[in-house]
């Protein structure tokens, strides 16, 4: 069935009443989370929950602090001995909308950022399900789909993930007219796909450009010089977001090429359980209540939920089974394909993927692959709101009745079922609510729509019910999804450490044992959890203390120093660190202390971060590690090396010698050696390939030292040492992304001038 403007050109569209309808969703989305986040949104409140406030939040933070001194974060001293800030991708260094939060106060800006970005998302998939089904009902209802739901609201925590959302039906959108050759569609492709790519959710990307790709290959000409022009075209519009995105993606591949993940990395553990399909119609089925009030699912704690509405599964079955053309059998496979990876290995289909595209192993917890399911169920149910409301509604009406009733059964069989079969610590009376309340919706949502299709009601006035039920249900479907604290414990102090230490003046440490037992022991009280995490310096808290710390919370590591830190974690072969902990220059570390749980207390390191004069010994790189674990060592007298430096090292013995003028700053440290011989110089920072050394202003080779670390070696006499974060790809990638936006500019700037417009390319065939 084809709806005439279907497939018009987006602009032609907006002309002809779209931006109005636009705004008025974009009201009523906006109204929506004023009234159900009116805390954080007039400043009272903000969120903690998870990831949100010990990895976004501090993230943000740092990125803020950077922004106001006028330096952009490359490298961060503060975590795991150094290691790459901008290159980790989710820290939004690049991304243009993240200079809402550096401009504003950050306790209240972060939360609203997120916020805003599910009203864009809304009004994304808006437009998107507008342009396909013709149906302003069915692309309201998308609309609040997309950007009111379980998944989307878990997004909360996650900045960079929430915005990635937000771009994603743009990028489906412009990929649709960059593949069908419509007018500026390529430019248009190219900019949305390169802010999407800025923002730093390698998942939520991942998924955009495989809908993106299975839909234009849907509704391409099916034949080889169609297939050509279409996949010509899609192959053009990746090249020019890459080259959009390239300042972030080269500091990003070579990361991840030097972190701990590779192609095997990805695992099986946290994939949607087997009876994870029951949690789209009752949302606390197999959930269990967690310290903070918020439920989480057996089997995997990636999102507190993915529940979509019973109302909206509903519509995006009647759109699913009753209307018939490509667009709709591709959603329909891709929502199949969605749940089916997401249990991993029980959905048999991720191996397979592995298999095929080894990159995939990169990703962790096949849980995310659900997002295939969110995206494409709105636009199903946005076709099922357009067959309900159009000219056949009184014969739709008995079908959705139906289709209705098999829901309400399959609802009262989950319940049934986990009441008699249920899990340890599961609670049958939170599933039996979950339950009747969801029916309560399902029942509004069928009596609304009967009696609308009865009465012949107006399309604008059918929402006037159905927007409410929809929003109301998905709003309502867990008690406590995103938890707030009063904004202002964000800019309280509670670190309690006397002679805190600064960049290059020692570090703190967080004892495994401090983790766990935070982890086992944090309350209830939600404010006072949060307080625990601040106290001692939890995942990346240390970044708002500006306290430098042996561990903190990221996607990506280096390689030799995460192999170091997994050993000192399990504690493997080794009870006393000290002399380890010495050269890492640890000031501060927490222990038990009478009544309290930890306490800050100091550790007699006396080695500063730049030492001097070691002994070189040249071992493999196994041999390194264990001897540096596992055996009593005087770090002050020997530094290994790798055996292939045996043969460029002419230091050969303990040198009498010493370190003058030692300076730290993020990206350069600096000092003056003084030896009687050649010496090695150690500095107890994290190695990577794009530190730089000069000696006396010449480039010197800097050796990978104590397996995870750095040295050099210097000549005998007085002698100046600079080491420079110097990042090669970042600077190609800043001349990419220049010149890539400057052709965009000028391609954009001449298809405004009448005299150099070609005509536009004729759309593709219909699929609407």
């Amino acid at each position: 069935m084809l709806i005439n403007g279907s497939d018009r050109s987006l602009s032609t569209c907006l002309k002809e009443g779209w931006a109005s309808e636009s705004a008025r969703f974009a009201l009523f989305l906006t109204t929506v989370f004023c009234a159900c986040f009116s805390d954080v949104v007039f400043g009272g409140a903000t969120f903690f929950f998870r990831d949100f406030a010990h990895f976004g939040y501090p993230l943000a933070h740092y990125h803020r602090e950077s922004f106001w001194r006028g330096e952009i974060p490359l490298w961060n001293p503060l975590n795991d001995c150094g290691l790459p800030f901008l290159a980790q991708w989710n820290t939004l260094v690049l991304y243009p909308g993240s200079l809402f939060y550096c401009l504003f106060p950050l306790q209240w800006s972060l939360a609203v950022y997120c916020l805003a970005h599910l009203v864009l998302a809304g009004v994304g998939m808006f437009q998107l399900a507008r342009r396909w089904t013709g149906s302003s009902p069915g692309a309201s209802v998308a609309g609040v789909a997309f950007s009111v739901n379980g998944l989307a609201l878990n997004f909360l925590m996650w900045p960079n993930n929430v915005a990635a959302l937000a771009w994603m039906p743009f990028v489906i959108l412009f990929v649709e007219d960059a593949v069908a050759g419509r007018k500026r569609g390529i430019l248009k492709a190219a900019l949305c796909g390169g802010i999407q790519m800025l923002c730093g959710a390698p998942e939520v990307i991942m998924t955009t450009w495989v809908v993106a790709g299975v839909l234009a290959l849907a509704t391409a000409s099916w034949s080889i010089a169609g297939l050509t022009r279409a996949g010509l075209r899609f192959g053009l519009v990746v090249g020019l977001v890459s080259g959009v995105a390239a300042a972030q993606l080269l500091p990003f591949l070579d990361l991840l090429a030097n972190s701990h993940r590779d192609s095997g990395f990805g695992q099986a553990q946290w994939a949607m359980p087997a009876t994870g399909w029951g949690n789209f119609l009752v949302p606390l089925f197999r959930s269990v209540e967690s310290r903070t009030g918020v439920f989480m699912q057996y089997g995997q704690y990636w999102t507190s939920s993915y529940y979509l509405g019973v109302g909206v599964v509903l519509l995006a079955l009647m759109g699913a089974f009753r209307v018939r053309n490509a667009r709709v059998y591709a959603l329909g496979l891709l929502a199949l394909l969605g749940l089916m990876l997401a249990m991993g290995d029980e959905g048999y289909l991720l191996p397979v993927l592995h298999k095929l595209f080894p990159a995939s192993g990169y990703m962790r917890f096949p849980i995310k692959l659900v997002m295939l399911t969110t995206a494409a169920v709105p636009l199903l149910a946005a076709y099922g709101v357009r067959e309900c409301c159009g000219d056949q509604a009184g014969s739709m009406s008995r079908w959705m009745i139906r289709v209705g009733a098999v829901l309400g059964i399959l609802m009262v069989a989950i319940v049934v079922y986990a009441k008699r079969y249920p899990e340890a610590g599961e609670i049958w009376e939170d599933t039996f609510r979950s339950g009747w309340s969801r029916m309560f919706f399902l029942a509004g949502i069928l009596g609304w729509l009967w009696w609308c299709g009865r009465r012949r009601i107006p399309q604008g006035a059918v929402l006037l019910g159905l927007l409410p039920l929809l929003a109301g249900d998905v709003m309502t479907h867990a008690p406590r999804q995103n938890p707030t604290i009063p904004r202002d414990r964000y800019q309280m102090e509670f670190l309690e450490m006397k002679d805190r230490p600064g960049h290059g003046g020692g570090r703190v440490l967080v004892t495994p044992r401090a983790h766990h037992e935070m982890n086992r022991t944090f309350t209830t009280n939600p404010e006072t959890g949060f307080v625990v995490g601040r106290l001692w310096l939890f995942a990346n808290f240390n970044l708002m203390e500006g306290v430098p710390k042996l561990d903190g919370f990221y996607s990506l590591y280096l390689r030799p120093y995460h192999d170091l830190w997994a050993r000192i974690q399990t504690g493997t072969n080794k009870t006393d660190w000290t002399d380890l902990f010495n050269f890492l220059g640890v000031k501060q570390f927490t222990a038990p202390a009478g009544d309290r749980l930890f306490q800050w207390r100091g550790l007699l390191a006396d080695m500063p971060m730049v030492t001097l004069g070691q002994k070189p010994e040249f071992l493999n790189d196994e041999t390194v590690l264990k001897r540096v674990c596992d055996e009593t060592n005087d770090f002050r007298s020997v530094v290994f090396l790798p055996r292939e430096a045996s043969s460029s090292v002419t230091a050969r013995q303990s040198v009498k010698s010493r370190v003058l003028n030692a300076q730290f700053k993020n990206h350069q440290i600096s000092f003056e050696t003084e030896a009687e011989q050649p010496a090695m110089a150690v500095v107890a920072q994290s190695y990577y390939h794009l530190w730089k050394v000069t000696v006396d202003g010449s480039p010197a080779r800097l050796w990978r030292a104590n397996h995870a670390f750095q040295a050099v070696e210097v000549p005998a006499g007085r002698h100046s040492v600079i080491l420079r974060y110097d990042d090669g790809g970042f600077r190609l990638g800043t001349w990419i992304s220049g010149l890539t936006l400057l052709g965009l500019a000028g391609t954009w700037a001449a298809g405004r001038n009448p005299r150099l417009v070609h005509s536009e390319s004729e759309p593709a065939p219909g699929a609407g």
